[in-house]
C-alpha cells in the first residue's frame, strides 16, 4: 500500500511539473514572457534540445519527472554536453540555459514550493566564455619516453617512478600528491582508490588501476614496510630520521632533469615539464578514451566546468550524430489544452512539439 501511494505521489508531482512546463511554453511566452516571435522560438527551440536531453540521456518521460530534473547538477551536465557533443559555441550554450531560466523563473511564480530551483540555477549555473588558452598536454609515447628515465635499480629512481605513475595516472595536482597519506589509499585489487582532499577541501575519490597499485604496493613494501603508520606521508624525504614534506622545488628539479633525458629520444617532451603537464595530459589522454566532460570534471576536482571545457574535443562525426539526434523541433497548431496520452513524448508534453 505504502508503494502504491509513493508511486501515484511521484506520478501526480511527474504531471504536475508537465503541465507547469506546457503554460510556460503555450500560454506564458506567446503573451507576455517574450518580447518578440524570434525569443519565443528560441526559447521553445532551447525547451525542445533540453527535453530530448533528458529523454536521451536520463530516460525521463512524462511520467517519471522529478524536480531533480531542472537541478543545478542537471544544467550544468546539459551545457556541457550542448558545448561538447552538437558543438554549440559558448553564446549558443548562454542563450539556451537562459530560456530554461527563464522557465525555472516561471514556475516558482506558479508555485513558490519550486522558486529554490531558479535561485539555486542562478547561482550554480554561470554564464561560460570560450577557453583562452591552449592544453599543454603531451603524447602518450612523450609520457612513455619520460617513465623510461627513473633509474628503478636505485631507491630514488623507483620512488621518483611511482610519483611520476601516481600524478600521471590519477591526474592529481601537485601538492595534492606531496600532501596525500598512507590513510588515503586504498590499495585492494580492483577495488584501488585514492581519497583526495583537493581545493575548497573537497575530497574526491579516483580509481586506481591494478598495474598502479601493484607499483605502489612494491613502493609501499620497500618505503613504509609492512605496517605503515597510518598518517605518514606516502612520499617524504628523509631528514635526519624524520620523514619531512618534499618540495615542489625538490619535485620540479627532479622532473625537469628526467624531461632533458628524455627530449634526446622524444623531441615532444619538454625541456620546461612540469608536474601540472602530467595533469593535462592525463586529462586529455581521458577525454580521448571516451569521457565526457562531467567525468573528468569530477575526477580533476575542478569546482567548475568552466575549467574543464578545455579538454572539448568534438569529431565531425560526434557533431553530425547529435545534430541528427537533436535537430531544433519548429512549432505549429499548438494543443489549446492540456491533453497527455498515454504514449505522448516529453516533447509533447512540454508543449513544444506535436505529431
Amino acid at each position: 500500500m505504502g508503494k502504491t501511494r509513493k508511486r501515484d505521489a511521484a506520478l501526480q508531482e511527474s504531471l504536475r511539473l508537465s503541465a507547469l512546463v506546457h503554460k510556460w511554453t503555450c500560454s506564458y511566452l506567446p503573451s507576455v514572457g517574450a518580447q518578440s516571435p524570434h525569443t519565443v522560438r528560441t526559447y521553445r527551440s532551447s525547451l525542445g534540445m533540453f527535453s530530448g536531453f533528458l529523454s536521451q540521456y536520463k530516460g525521463l518521460t512524462p511520467f517519471n519527472l522529478s524536480v531533480n530534473c531542472f537541478s543545478a547538477n542537471v544544467l550544468n551536465e546539459w551545457i556541457i554536453w550542448m558545448k561538447t557533443s552538437t558543438g554549440a559555441s559558448s553564446s549558443t550554450c548562454n542563450n539556451r540555459m537562459a530560456a530554461i531560466k527563464s522557465l525555472l523563473l516561471f514556475m516558482g511564480g506558479e508555485d513558490m514550493g519550486l522558486a529554490y530551483l531558479y535561485d539555486a540555477a542562478k547561482k550554480h549555473v554561470k554564464s561560460i566564455h570560450e577557453p583562452q588558452r591552449e592544453v599543454n598536454s603531451i603524447s602518450k609515447e612523450a609520457i612513455k619516453a619520460l617513465f623510461h628515465e627513473p633509474d628503478l635499480n636505485s631507491r630514488v629512481g623507483r620512488r621518483d617512478y611511482t610519483f611520476l605513475l601516481l600524478t600521471y595516472g590519477t591526474g592529481m595536482r601537485l601538492d595534492e600528491i606531496l600532501s596525500l597519506k598512507v590513510k588515503d589509499l586504498t590499495m585492494t585489487k580492483g577495488k584501488g582508490a585514492v581519497h583526495v582532499l583537493g581545493k575548497g577541501n573537497k575530497m574526491r575519490t579516483i580509481p586506481l588501476l591494478d598495474n598502479l597499485v601493484n607499483c605502489l604496493s612494491s613502493y609501499m613494501n620497500e618505503f613504509h614496510g609492512r605496517t605503515p603508520k597510518t598518517n605518514d606521508l606516502v612520499f617524504y624525504s628523509p631528514c635526519h630520521s624524520m620523514r619531512a614534506k618534499l618540495t615542489q622545488p625538490a619535485i620540479s628539479k627532479r622532473l625537469k632533469m628526467y624531461a632533458e633525458r628524455a627530449h634526446l629520444t622524444c623531441s615532444e617532451v619538454p625541456l620546461d615539464m612540469h608536474a601540472h603537464i602530467l595533469r593535462h595530459s592525463r586529462a586529455t589522454h581521458w577525454r580521448e578514451e571516451g569521457l565526457n566532460l562531467v567525468e573528468i570534471m569530477e575526477l580533476l576536482g575542478h569546482s567548475s566546468y568552466q575549467s574543464t571545457l578545455i579538454y572539448q574535443t568534438v569529431t565531425d562525426q560526434q557533431k553530425r550524430e547529435a545534430i541528427e539526434k537533436m535537430a531544433d523541433e519548429e512549432v505549429n497548431n499548438l494543443p489549446k489544452k492540456w491533453l497527455l496520452p498515454e504514449n505522448v513524448s516529453l516533447a509533447e508534453a512540454f508543449g513544444i512539439y506535436t505529431k
